[in-house]
């Protein structure tokens, strides 16, 4: 494991074949509409719609993913409704 300057992990780029990125494009939205996908039930959720806060350790999760980590790019981090489900690139 390799860490920067600062500490932080650094992880290789993941490398997805070609074929396997289509058949998830194509799954999504199947199963997105479908009874078997989240309930925006989890504690994240909760504190977006203000029912809960974050512990510290979380809240530094939160913010390695909206920020250096670059999650957000690609899952969206607002309240259920405000954005899509799946961010199509």
């Amino acid at each position: 494991m390799r860490h920067d300057e600062a500490g932080d992990l650094e992880l290789p780029p993941v490398r997805v074949p070609r074929v396997a990125a289509g058949a998830c494009g194509l799954a999504i939205p199947v199963f997105e509409p479908s009874n078997e996908f989240a309930e925006f039930n989890t504690k994240y959720d909760y504190r977006v719609s203000g029912q809960v806060e974050l512990s510290a350790q979380e809240k530094l999760g939160l913010d390695f993913f909206s920020g250096k980590a670059k999650c957000a790019n690609w899952h969206s981090i607002g309240p259920p409704g405000a954005y899509p489900l799946w961010a199509v690139c």
